[in-house]
């Protein structure tokens, strides 16, 4: 792949790429992290090809261009960067963008608990407050998440579970985002799902 030079950002949506001048001069963000910060808000400018439906339990897309109830759903990003390389970086690059753009709800998911501290780490350091993530698990499944902007902090592990009354973390989740939700959703640590994703 590294044989392949990425493809030219189309400049879509690019009018509400902002980050501070101080991220690139004192060096927070790299020219890499930058790059991939570009492009993959450049691929979230943009809308996969065809319209789709979506199942009762929100769970699989079906192409459905002639179904008028179908509809478009954002392109998103896949990062494969290695060890090293701030993929956690990345992510908090690509939140804070859309965070300046309006769009201040935003779903990080990973593997462990413990990597909030990494999240957070990478968050503050791009001028974000301690504050603005939270875990899910701080609330029990069946209540509703009293915050309002946020980054909401998700394992893969309690992703898929439920509360002894059968209300899953994903419904959860899924009513703190909102009819109108158009920010974020980080799958890190995901080995074989997208790295950076925003919905509309």
């Amino acid at each position: 792949m590294a044989s392949v030079a990425p493809p030219m950002p189309s400049n879509t949506g690019s009018d509400d790429l902002r980050l501070p001048t101080r991220l690139i001069e004192e060096g927070d963000l790299s020219e890499a992290q930058l790059e991939t910060t570009i492009m993959a808000h450049d691929a979230h400018g943009r809308d996969l090809p065809g319209r789709f439906t979506i199942d009762d339990d929100q769970t699989k897309l079906t192409r459905a261009d002639d179904d008028p109830d179908a509809r478009a759903y954002r392109l998103g990003y896949f990062l494969g960067d290695g060890t090293g390389c701030g993929k956690g970086r990345e992510c908090a690059g690509l939140i804070l963008v859309n965070w300046l753009a309006g769009r201040r709800k935003a779903i990080w998911v990973s593997k462990s608990a413990t990597l909030i501290e990494d999240a957070i780490r990478d968050w503050t350091d791009l001028g974000g407050s301690p504050a603005d993530i939270q875990p899910l698990s701080k609330w029990k499944p069946d209540q509703p998440v009293p915050m309002g902007d946020g980054i909401l902090f998700v394992t893969y592990a309690t992703l898929r579970s439920a509360g002894k009354c059968g209300t899953t973390r994903l419904s959860q989740i899924l009513a703190w985002m909102g009819e109108d939700f158009e920010g974020v959703l980080a799958f890190d640590e995901a080995h074989g799902h997208c790295q950076l994703v925003r919905q509309t």
